[in-house]
């Protein structure tokens, strides 16, 4: 089991419940980064932080993978301050997952 901070820790469960965890893996390149994962399919990855966000937002960088070692990745795209809601959109569209379940309003 991963040890990161527990933004993080509840990043990972939300995006299971979103697409399944079987659906994408979940790269952990920043050991020393409590506050940071990666959630990978095929080449395609996007890195996620919560360092220096709002409660429940977070910072993302969808990166190409290349197999250039002098280029490693190309930044597709990327965001700060992003809501959950946000972020589940991007990684849908990014790493093309169908999305399981839709979240809840708050309002309904």
């Amino acid at each position: 089991m991963i040890k990161k901070d527990k933004s993080i820790m509840k990043l990972v469960g939300l995006v299971n419940n979103a697409f399944g965890s079987d659906a994408f893996a979940i790269e952990d390149h920043w050991k020393i980064d409590l506050c940071a994962i990666g959630f990978r399919k095929g080449n395609r990855l996007i890195y996620v932080s919560t360092t220096g966000c709002k409660r429940n937002h977070y910072y993302y960088e969808c990166e190409t993978l290349q197999e250039d070692p002098e280029m490693p990745y190309i930044e597709e795209d990327s965001d700060d301050n992003v809501s959950e809601e946000q972020l589940l959109e991007v990684i849908s569209k990014f790493l093309k997952l169908p999305r399981k379940f839709k979240r809840k309003s708050k309002l309904s």
